[in-house]
């Protein structure tokens, strides 16, 4: 769960679901167990993903937010935009332009609405909603710091989301 503090209350934004290939598991099993402090777990899921695996396995590392609560457009960029201060402008300005056309209108996101972030393994980040799919952001320090929003431990938006992933890389099965 994504939880937003509101003055002094704290309220549930959206739930976080992460999807990660067979490939990424193994890499994150094999990280557990050398335990290497100085490798995140975005170093490991970015290092698997673009290391450009031939065949046809087309897997990819994907987040997908179910709102839980209504947010505005302006609300939903805002947020993102602050997440990735310091990032090159241009590169953030794609990555608004890419929300501004999986989201409806200025309504924004009500409850029960899918957002889709989704980092392919040529790179970069797609962008997309139920209704529709969002131009592919190709700034790899985007596609990067969007991962760490949700997966490293000093930028998560969802502390729950990294340490249920640390404690249960070794229980995860793979199909």
């Amino acid at each position: 769960m994504r939880r937003k503090n509101l003055y002094v209350v704290e309220v549930d934004v959206y739930l976080i679901g992460l999807s990660l290939p067979a490939s990424v598991i193994k890499s994150l099993k094999h990280w557990k167990k050398t335990g290497d402090p100085a490798t995140s777990l975005a170093d490991v899921i970015l290092q698997k993903e673009t290391s450009r695996n031939t065949g046809t396995d087309r897997t990819m590392v994907a987040v997908t937010l179910k709102f839980v609560r209504a947010v505005s457009k302006a609300q939903i960029i805002q947020a993102f935009e602050d997440a990735l201060i310091g990032c090159d402008k241009k590169a953030i300005s794609d990555f608004r332009d890419a929300m501004s056309k999986v989201i409806d209108g200025d309504r924004g996101l009500k409850t029960g609405d899918i957002l889709h972030f989704d980092w392919p393994k040529e790179g970069g980040l797609v962008v997309s909603s139920e209704k529709r799919v969002g131009s592919e952001v190709k700034s790899p320090e985007v596609a990067r710091r969007l991962l760490e929003v949700y997966i490293d431990d000093t930028r998560t938006v969802s502390k729950d989301l990294v340490r249920c992933l640390k404690e249960n890389i070794d229980k995860i099965e793979t199909y």
